[in-house]
Order: structure tokens, then C-alpha cells, then sequence
């Protein structure tokens, strides 16, 4: 969670406490424990980011948190983060279909390291689908 909080810090968690939207969130995903920032809230799920990270992670559902670190400090907002946390957060009711959405960023971001003409396919054989689909 650089910067806010370094590997190996000592930090308290209050657990049991539902997160709101900035703080510092302890949950489980998979067989894993997680610490990042909750950057979006809806009624079935939480949206998490990892302040070094460069996109957001799979949603997860209230149960899934263990508690909030309340002391970690606030970090400055990007407005490019914010945008795109509304972007794929619109019209979410579910954690699987804001799933999706994140699962197609990193694909999206994947394509565009392979090169401008993976990319460009990867875009074209979308549309194609979703075209060949109404």
C-alpha cells in the first residue's frame, strides 16, 4: 500500500468496522489478504485500488472485509483515477458485472503493451461481437 503504508509497517485494524469510501480496507480475496483503499461502495460491493497500483482490483462483497486500518494517511487523488472509478462503477448492482468490467481493463491494458496492432484487433473483434449480437 506504498506510499500511504510501507511493507512490513506495524498498523491496527479495527476489525468488524465497515469501511467507507477512502479508507484503508483489510479483506480477504481468494486465499489471500489484502490491504488497499476503497475508492467505490455500492450495496453488494466495495471497489478497492492499491495506492501503487495502476488500476483497481476485482470487487469484492462486504463480507469479504476484515476491518480498516484507521490511521493510514490519505494520499492526493489523481482525477484520471476518479474518472475511471465512475466510468465502470455506473449502473453496477452486482460485484460479478463490475468484475467484468475491471477483468476487461487489464485485458485492455495487456493488449495495449503487446503493440498499437493488438490492440487495434483486440477493439475490432469486440465490436465485431457485440455488433453480430443485436
Amino acid at each position: 500500500m506504498l506510499p500511504a503504508i510501507a511493507p512490513g509497517q506495524t498498523v491496527t485494524v479495527e476489525c468488524g468496522r465497515v469501511p467507507a469510501l477512502g479508507d484503508v480496507a483489510v479483506f480477504r480475496y481468494r486465499s489471500d489478504v489484502y490491504v488497499h483503499r476503497v475508492v467505490a461502495l455500492g450495496v453488494a460491493w466495495l471497489l478497492t485500488w492499491g495506492d501503487a497500483n495502476s488500476l483497481p482490483d476485482e470487487a469484492i462483497t462486504p463480507s469479504s472485509v476484515i476491518g480498516v486500518i484507521p490511521a493510514a494517511p490519505s494520499v492526493a487523488r489523481k482525477w484520471w483515477r476518479a474518472a475511471l472509478v465512475r466510468t465502470i462503477t455506473r449502473g453496477v448492482n452486482s460485484p460479478e458485472l463490475l468484475t467484468r468490467r475491471v477483468r476487461f481493463l487489464y485485458s485492455a491494458r495487456d493488449a495495449w503493451r503487446r503493440g498499437p496492432h493488438v490492440f487495434a484487433g483486440r477493439i475490432l473483434g469486440t465490436a465485431m461481437r457485440r455488433i453480430s449480437s443485436w
